[in-house]
């Protein structure tokens, strides 16, 4: 079930939220990430090479993102957009869509 703002913000400190089923990630599959064979190397766990997003926590899970309470969901699901709507993100989402 995908949480708001407001229930994000509700969460007791320290609890780690899947940060792939908040920003409705294409590649978010039961048994991980179709696109990254690691967390740690999803383009939404840095701010910019080697800076590490605020709240973000890449290496909680091998398989999917997480995040505290306290991460910028806004900012992070406009990263997302803009790496989605890139024309080679786009083809490799049509190919996989085609393949299943």
């Amino acid at each position: 079930m995908t949480k708001t703002i407001s229930e994000i913000a509700s969460l007791p400190a320290g609890s780690l939220i899947k940060v792939c089923d908040l920003v409705h990630c294409p590649y978010n599959r039961a048994s991980g990430c179709d696109r990254y064979a690691v967390s740690g190397h999803c383009h939404l766990a840095y701010s910019q090479p080697g800076q590490v997003r605020d709240g973000i926590h890449p290496m909680a899970s091998q398989y999917w993102l997480y995040a505290t309470h306290d991460f910028d969901l806004p900012e992070t699901q406009r990263m997302q957009d803009k790496f989605l709507a890139q024309p080679d993100e786009q083809r490799r989402i049509q190919r996989q869509a085609e393949l299943s």
